[in-house]
């Protein structure tokens, strides 16, 4: 299967927001980590489906969306 633009970019995307994640998550403070938390659940949601479309595939079928 080829992999296309937007699968790439979701990639990418993915990429810079869990590197903050981690930046955040890194940084020393008495600041909360539940934000830096959601974005590392985020970037690594968003990494998954653009990696494996396939894993919403049961969503789509449940919003009748068609996945073509």
């Amino acid at each position: 299967m080829p992999i296309s633009l937007l699968r790439l970019a979701g990639i990418a995307l993915a990429v810079v927001v869990i590197l903050v994640a981690v930046g955040r998550l890194r940084r020393r403070g008495s600041g909360s980590r539940v934000p830096a938390a959601t974005l590392l659940a985020l970037g690594l949601g968003l990494g998954a489906v653009a990696l494996v479309p396939d894993l919403v595939r049961p969503l789509q079928d449940v919003l009748g969306l068609d996945g073509e």
